[in-house]
């Protein structure tokens, strides 16, 4: 089987299974193709008081994941990573 055929034959496969109709087959990007950290900007300035994640009873905003967010990446910038520089995170499966 050459690869476009197996390509067409996994995609027929999976349209079969698609959770619902009403539910896109492609993304869908309301603020365009940015950085995941732009949209996360943008929320926290549009409804900066919704929340982000409840677990376990803890709430955190988007206004509080953005902040969060920030001081994590000055604390990588203080630490001397630069622009381009990879940084790898290996956490726990839970927030």
């Amino acid at each position: 089987m050459r690869e476009r055929e197996y390509f067409e034959l996994l995609k027929q496969k999976w349209e079969r299974i698609w959770p619902h109709p009403s539910l896109p087959k492609e993304p869908i990007y309301p603020y365009s193709t940015v950085p995941i950290h732009n949209y996360l900007e943008k929320h926290a300035q549009v409804q900066p008081k919704k929340e982000f994640i409840i677990y376990y009873g803890k709430r955190i905003t988007y206004k509080q994941m953005d902040e969060l967010s920030n001081k994590f990446a000055n604390y990588l910038i203080q630490s001397g990573l630069n622009k381009g520089d990879k940084v790898a995170l290996i956490l726990p499966n839970m927030p």
